[in-house]
This record gives C-alpha cells, sequence and structure tokens, in this order.
C-alpha cells in the first residue's frame, strides 16, 4: 500500500509548483523574447499550461478535504482523482 501524504503536505507541494511554474514560464517568455529565440519562448508557453494543470490539481486536493455531507455521505476524497484523471486527460490530448 502506498503511504500518501498529509493534506496540508500535498497543498504545499501543489503551491510550490504553481509558484516554481510562474518563475519559469515568465523567466523563459522573457529569455525567449530577449534572445529572438521561438524555442524558448513556446517552452515559456508550455509551462503555462502546467500552471493550469497544478490549479485544477489544487482545486481537487481541497475540495477532497471537505467532511461528508448529506449529499456525499462517505465524504469528497474521489475530487482528489477525479482532478487527477482531468490533468491526465489534459496531458495526453494537449502533448500529442
Amino acid at each position: 500500500m502506498v503511504k500518501l501524504p498529509p493534506p496540508k503536505q500535498a497543498q504545499k507541494g501543489a503551491w510550490l509548483s504553481i509558484a516554481v511554474y510562474i518563475v519559469l514560464s515568465l523567466s523563459k517568455c522573457w529569455a525567449g523574447l530577449q534572445t529572438h529565440s521561438e524555442g524558448m519562448f513556446a517552452d515559456g508557453l508550455n509551462n503555462i499550461s502546467d500552471i493550469f494543470l497544478s490549479v485544477a490539481i489544487l482545486i481537487g486536493l481541497k475540495v477532497s478535504q471537505q467532511p461528508a455531507d448529506q449529499n456525499h455521505p462517505f465524504g469528497h476524497s474521489k475530487a482528489e482523482t477525479i482532478a487527477t484523471l482531468v490533468a491526465a486527460f489534459f496531458m495526453i490530448f494537449y502533448g500529442n
């Protein structure tokens, strides 16, 4: 059985991922514009899509932490799995 990190640690990881991708995308886009490198600029734009994927994962993590309610008697833990699945499909179709 795989031991998962605590929810707060997973959220910190998602926030760190978002921050790093923002810095990477801005620096690569800037470097691409300064050096007239279309490849570097395109890679910076690609990192922007990674930001959206990390935000989707973060939303899934936050929703999965909600307690059980009348409509979801077993809780919202599957939201994390669904968000990850959506991100995976996006990567499969966007990456090709």
